[in-house]
């Protein structure tokens, strides 16, 4: 289960990489699902890069990136 997690991670971020929104967050939505006691400390840190992007061009204010990053900021807690 690990390392599908990490694939969904990495494609969530590739779909960012060429714009597709939609898709980076269809991607990474089994992520955001699992219980607080999966959401082991890897997957928050390879999640912090694909929140970052969100708040770079081409998705700086855009009220989907706003919303998913916030949901990522607020994992486990």
């Amino acid at each position: 289960m690990d390392d599908a997690a990490l694939a969904h991670v990495y494609q969530g971020t590739a779909f960012l990489q060429v714009g597709d929104l939609d898709s980076a967050t269809a991607a990474i939505r089994s992520i955001l699902d699992l219980p607080a006691d999966r959401q082991i400390s890897w997957i928050k840190k390879r999640l912090d890069r694909f929140a970052a992007m969100l708040r770079a061009e081409p998705y700086r204010g855009a009220s989907a990136a706003d919303d998913l990053y916030e949901e990522i900021r607020n994992l486990g807690g």
